[in-house]
């Protein structure tokens, strides 16, 4: 009956939808992921005076928001050539994004990817999952509690080896490793190692359709039990631990937790819809998948 309870609740309201498993797309197996660049992506020049005019509504409600290059990606593209899943992507800006969401199109043509992370470390020699809380008025997730790391691919990424492994990684030394506004390079190096030693589950490959992301989803385990408390001071409260930087602070979220693991499904149904819409995904998939237990 709790599973129950707990699955619905990370059913409810879910926009995501899987676009693929960690190793077969459609029924047909891959063992590798190439993004492949489209020489042109063209948006036609009515399309761009809307959504140049949706822009402008967006940022008349919140002036504190700005555009950025993101990498935008057709989700129907997905194809398996020789055991390597090929998806097609292109230049595009988190402006066409946010300006062909659902509030202004019945049907998103416009979509970005990116790679969001689960986060499981051992203290006390008992797994926890790790939260933030981004500041209220940050855009669409504001407020909410929300599974770290996770982020946009920069279009620096697409010349690199692996894209969306390196989207992983920056997001993880920017939202777990940081200490406030920058990192020096021996920190650096040492937060690389680090990411380096820990576990890589790939859950898949998901689809919010109302905000057009695209995302790989990936859950990272860190067992080495010293990690959390080496930089971080942490204090027990109302089933969760908080985790505060020792020098600094997290440089992307107001409040970072840690959830017991063998609390998880209390705190899901606790929060319920206060955790966010990509965050039950990644939860419902790591728990379908039997990656964690409720």
């Amino acid at each position: 009956m709790l599973d129950d309870k707990v699955m619905k609740v990370l059913r409810e309201d879910n926009s995501y939808l899987g676009l693929c498993g960690p190793n077969n797309y459609l029924g047909v197996p891959f063992s590798d992921i190439r993004l492949n660049q489209l020489p042109e992506f063209r948006i036609g020049d009515s399309f761009q005076d809307y959504i140049n005019r949706n822009w402008q509504s967006e940022v008349t409600k919140n002036p504190a928001i700005f555009d950025s290059p993101l990498v935008g990606t057709v989700p129907t593209s997905f194809r398996v050539v020789d055991g390597t899943l090929i998806i097609d992507v292109y230049p595009s800006s988190f402006k066409n994004m946010l300006a062909t969401s659902r509030a202004y199109v019945s049907r998103r043509s416009l979509h970005s990817i990116g790679h969001k992370g689960l986060f499981r470390f051992i203290h006390n020699d008992q797994f926890y999952l790790l939260f933030g809380i981004r500041n209220p008025n940050q855009v669409n997730i504001g407020g909410s509690i929300q599974a770290m790391p996770a982020g946009f691919l920069d279009l620096e990424d697409l010349t690199l080896a692996n894209p969306l492994n390196e989207t992983l990684k920056r997001e993880y030394l920017e939202e777990v490793e940081q200490e406030g506004e920058s990192m020096d390079k021996k920190r650096e190096r040492e937060a690389l190692s680090t990411y380096d030693e820990l576990g890589k589950i790939f859950m898949g490959i998901s689809w919010v359709y109302d905000y057009g992301n695209v995302d790989a989803d990936t859950l990272l385990s860190n067992i080495y039990d010293g990690w959390v408390g080496k930089r971080h001071s942490i204090s027990s409260g109302n089933g969760v631990v908080q985790i505060q930087k020792k020098r600094g602070r997290f440089a992307e979220h107001k409040v970072v937790i840690g959830v017991p693991q063998s609390d998880l499904a209390d705190f899901i149904i606790e929060k319920n819809n206060h955790i966010s819409i990509a965050s039950r995904w990644l939860l419902r998939r790591a728990i379908e998948l039997n990656e964690i237990s409720i």
